[in-house]
């Protein structure tokens, strides 16, 4: 598990609705602290969730880190950036691990206006070389995309969608992934009280999505500069949603460890069955 540092809120200028995760303090090529249990913490008029089982070195959410190693060798290794900096050479940036939690507006709704998105090194890992499950790297075909979902209190109102990496064109030329912080436009969400992000993937194997489900995040809520690479977002149609949402589930699912070795019922730790993590106790 990566050391932990301690972290203040500072406050940012009022008329600054932006989180940049710079006021979150930390020590050297540290991960924010996290509490165990499911838990949140706040920055510029926002919530951000995350689940934290120490026991199991086991999260989900959102963590915040300022890591600059660019490697991979294993999962230990999440926190880490294709980059090794946040947006605009920042220091601090979150890693995103989804598995429904929520940002949520601390009082009232707002429209968010977007982020800055890359890749952390395990992601783009599983692009270029491959995930373990499935066979090789990226090509012509594949896809990893990010659905934002925005809400009204529980009720989900209107999804936008981008591809983080789209290899699906003929043209070599054409295909990326988000290897720079790139600008991810949220404002067709228009007001929301909340938002969750759903990751779907072209590779997947009998019991769910083999790419490892994973994005950075920077300035929050910021501003495009004009200049930085930028999404477009996908035509979303509902079938289109439909399809990406419906994935078929069994309890009797083989279970794998975080190496892909399949393992027992009687296995304690962190497991992987129909494609999500789950903590067996």
């Amino acid at each position: 598990m990566a050391a932990l540092a301690a972290f203040t809120l500072g406050a940012q200028a009022a008329d600054d609705n932006t989180v940049t995760f710079e006021d979150v303090t930390l020590g050297a090529d540290t991960i924010m602290a996290m509490t165990d249990g499911a838990n949140a913490f706040e920055n510029n008029g926002f919530e951000f969730n995350y689940n934290y089982y120490p026991d199991w070195s086991y999260w989900s959410g959102f963590c915040v880190t300022g890591k600059h190693d660019t490697s991979f060798k294993d999962y230990h290794d999440q926190y880490n950036s294709c980059l090794g900096h946040g947006y605009d050479g920042s220091n601090n940036y979150a890693v995103v691990y989804p598995q429904g939690e929520k940002i949520a507006v601390k009082d009232g709704k707002t429209t968010i206006s977007g982020f800055y998105v890359a890749a952390n090194a395990y992601l783009q890992n599983a692009i270029l070389v491959g995930d373990g499950m499935t066979t090789g790297a990226f090509s012509t075909g594949d896809w990893y995309r990010v659905d934002v979902i925005g809400y009204d209190d529980d009720t989900p109102t209107d999804t936008v969608s981008y591809y983080l990496a789209d290899y699906r064109s003929e043209t070599e030329a054409n295909h990326y992934y988000v290897k720079d912080w790139t600008w991810l436009d949220l404002s067709k969400l228009g007001e929301v009280s909340a938002i969750s992000f759903r990751l779907s993937s072209s590779r997947n194997n009998s019991y769910g999505m083999t790419t490892p489900g994973y994005f950075l995040m920077d300035n929050f809520n910021g501003s495009y500069d004009g200049t930085s690479k930028s999404l477009s977002a996908i035509d979303n149609t509902a079938t289109a949603i439909a399809t990406i949402s419906r994935r078929e589930t069994t309890k009797d699912a083989p279970v794998y460890n975080l190496a892909g070795q399949r393992v027992g019922r009687d296995y304690k730790g962190v497991v992987i069955r129909n494609g999500k993590k789950y903590v067996q106790k």
